[in-house]
């Protein structure tokens, strides 16, 4: 194909920038808002072509000195030839163009990006590749557009967590000592806010209990790794070789500037964490798990000497209920937020929506670990938790429990049954929270029946929300607000949480 001068006018989702061949629309990555650029097109279709850098003609005054010599060529960042505050402009009108043309928001409903306070070195988890370069190891990142692996030695991730590359080095230092390198094509690393990491091994070969015996022999070698874990096996199981299993991170007292307009009294009684049953009933003590044959139940245990309260799920001497300080853990493998201070964020956004009187029912589909079920519990009469991942609802009930939480209640459940089988017992909720995976929420659509006057969707993927919110427009709700928030520093990846309002 053949080659072109374009001039970018913008940046579009995906991350590459628009420029135009004879009229016709060109996506050009690593190219930013002015730049005249000589590239080649790769790839053209009926309405659009994609193309590739060649020579920079005029750069962009916008442009700034990535900080990462990787830049360009590993797959992970997009944008570090941006300044942050053109960055989050990008963002923005991306965010508004993709809501109003598929999801119907009017751009006065949308307010303006909450940047993140770390540009850099924000991320507490990634997955690190294992290949090999010219017969030596290579242990980093996927060039882009292929599975070649780029090594990151005595460099780094720009964007990781300082403690995520060291614990980097300190299994590439061992690389050399392991058996069967060639069957370990990854390593998962991810961190607490607690300077403790995880990190598990992925193993595709025959034998893994040579290695386990070694990586456990080399113990001493990774001083920064509190959990160690192996991945293998047809059904990829996860054992430990040792350490922690699980992390945590910090939901700091006073997230929600101060006391709450309308805090809850909480109602003192005895009793321990209950659950809510596959047909509604609530058992104390119990975790009720959704699956093919005989549900089973995973006994409880309360935390020594912690009175919990029936409702409102405030300890007693706490003084404004919800206002401590809380811990939630998530275990090796099960979800959380990558940048930590923004999902702080996302959380008060959320509780300052929902406007609280202490009377309400809410529930939390696609809750994960209770992430945001659990800070805002104290402040509503009862909370229910949805999720598909057993071991994450695993993680929220412990997480209540550890926090004096007793008024909320989680289910293992996939989240458009769960809506059907509250619709059809005439369960009613007054917030209904949606947190899906990037695919967006296939709920959505059925959402409608439970006649929530609130919806608040937390997004990663601009597109699939809109989509979501087109049905629930459909079905009765309007937007009023969204909100917004930049997760994802240096590349194009946005997360948001958006209000509807029943008509």
């Amino acid at each position: 194909m053949g080659e072109a001068s374009v001039t970018i006018e913008k940046m579009c989702n995906g991350g590459a920038g628009l420029g135009r061949v004879q009229g016709k629309a060109c996506f050009v990555p690593y190219t930013a808002p002015g730049d005249q650029a000589r590239i080649r097109v790769v790839k053209e279709k009926r309405s659009y072509m994609e193309g590739e850098l060649l020579e920079l003609e005029s750069p962009s005054p916008l442009r700034v000195v990535p900080p990462c010599p990787f830049f360009g060529v590993c797959g992970g960042c997009n944008w570090q030839h941006l300044p942050y505050q053109e960055q989050l402009k990008q963002k923005g009108e991306i965010f508004a163009d993709t809501l109003s043309r598929i999801g119907r928001l009017q751009a006065d409903h949308l307010l303006p990006v909450a940047g993140s306070v770390k540009q850099y070195g924000y991320r507490s988890r990634i997955q690190l590749k294992l290949g090999r370069t010219k017969g030596a190891p290579a242990f980093g990142f996927f060039r882009t557009g292929s599975h070649d692996v780029i090594d990151i030695g005595g460099v780094g991730c720009a964007i990781a967590d300082p403690l995520l590359n060291r614990i980097s080095e300190e299994f590439r230092a061992l690389l050399g000592r392991l058996p069967d390198l060639e069957s370990i094509p990854q390593i998962d690393l991810a961190i607490g806010d607690d300077a403790q990491g995880i990190a598990i091994v992925h193993f595709t070969g025959k034998s893994p209990a040579k290695l386990t015996e070694r990586l456990l022999a080399a113990r001493s070698g990774l001083p920064s790794v509190s959990g160690l874990f192996l991945r293998s096996g047809a059904k990829a199981r996860i054992e430990r070789i040792f350490g922690v299993d699980s992390l945590s991170y910090r939901i700091p007292a006073g997230l929600f500037a101060g006391p709450h307009p309308h805090p809850v009294p909480p109602l003192e009684g005895e009793g321990t964490l209950g659950h809510l049953s596959l047909q509604g009933e609530r058992t104390p003590g119990h975790l009720s798990l959704e699956g093919e044959g005989t549900p089973g139940h995973l006994p409880l245990e309360p935390s020594p000497g912690l009175r919990l309260t029936s409702q409102g799920g405030g300890r007693e001497g706490d003084g404004v209920t919800g206002s401590r300080e809380m811990t939630l853990r998530f275990g090796r493998g099960g979800f959380s937020q990558v940048n930590y201070l923004q999902n702080l964020e996302l959380i008060r956004t959320v509780w300052q929506w929902g406007g609280f009187t202490g009377a309400e029912r809410v529930l939390d589909l696609y809750c994960g670990n209770g992430n945001i079920s659990v800070p805002i519990a104290p402040y509503v009469a009862e909370l229910i938790g949805v999720e598909g991942y057993a071991p994450s609802i695993e993680d929220a009930v412990a997480n209540a429990a550890a926090n004096g939480v007793s008024n909320a209640f989680f289910q293992v459940s996939d989240a458009s049954l769960a809506v059907r089988r509250f619709a059809q017992q005439g369960e009613r909720f007054d917030l209904v929270i949606l947190d899906p995976p990037r695919g967006g929420a296939e709920a959505a659509g059925e959402i409608a029946q439970l006649e929530a006057e609130k919806i608040i969707y937390v997004s990663c993927d601009s597109a699939t929300l809109s989509r979501d919110l087109a049905l629930l427009c459909d079905r009765g709700y309007r937007v009023t607000r969204s909100q917004p928030v930049d997760m994802f520093p240096q590349t194009y990846h946005l997360e948001s949480v958006t209000e509807l309002i029943r008509r």
